[in-house]
């Protein structure tokens, strides 16, 4: 059975990874292995997904240790899913990965097998499938907040109005800042580093701290 696209599905897709399906190589740099990503790209399609080979080709390099073969592949990966009204949707992306072949190698039976896992984790990533993998760490911050969603909904601005205009009016009377309203938060409860992120049930216990702080002020 297809996967239907979703705004659920989407989110899945975007979640992070499992931090145990990720390793590091000898540079330290970050991957998931093959077979994780046969096992989510499983997941995320129901199993409805095919790759095919459209080119390889070979490549001389010169460095300081001499002359080295580069091998090169791109692929194809589809993807099948359900487009809402019964119909098959084919998504496709493409994916390319190139590696030396090393003076010494005895021969290089194993590289297009290589190549093939390569190019095809490069192609699932344009999916979502482990692409949190290519970002820094800011980025990576940045897109989890992107994803959280917003504590205030217009319902509860509403509810709240009163209380969210008392805060504003003290705002504006002491002349602070946005930047001197979040350190207030969070001299006021170290759990919260904004004002955006004080949860309903206490925005009434800052605005009556943000009054006595006022009323200590005038005396």
């Amino acid at each position: 059975m297809l996967k239907e696209i979703s705004e659920e599905f989407v989110k899945g897709v975007n979640a992070p990874l499992d931090p145990t399906l990720i390793r590091k190589n000898y540079g330290g740099e970050k991957y998931i292995t093959g077979y994780t990503v046969v096992r989510l790209l499983n997941k995320l399609t129901n199993g409805a997904w095919d790759f095919t080979i459209d080119k390889t080709w070979v490549e001389k390099c010169t460095d300081k240790k001499g002359e080295h073969d580069i091998y090169h592949m791109d692929i194809t990966l589809n993807c099948y899913f359900d487009d809402g009204h019964g119909n098959q949707l084919k998504l496709s992306k493409t994916g390319t990965a190139g590696k030396v072949l090393e003076n010494g190698a005895k021969n290089a039976s194993n590289i297009y097998k290589s190549l093939e896992t390569l190019a095809l984790r490069k192609a699932a990533s344009y999916f979502g499938v482990g692409a949190e993998l290519w970002l820094n760490e800011d980025e990576v911050d940045y897109f989890e907040q992107e994803d959280i969603e917003p504590i205030w909904t217009d319902e509860l601005l509403k509810e709240h109005e009163e209380t969210w205009n008392t805060i504003g009016n003290i705002q504006n009377t002491c002349e602070l800042s946005d930047e001197e309203m979040n350190d207030l938060v969070a001299s006021w409860n170290s759990a919260y580093k904004s004002l955006d992120m004080i949860q309903p049930q206490d925005l009434a216990k800052f605005a009556d701290f943000l009054n006595a702080q006022l009323n200590d002020g005038a005396a």
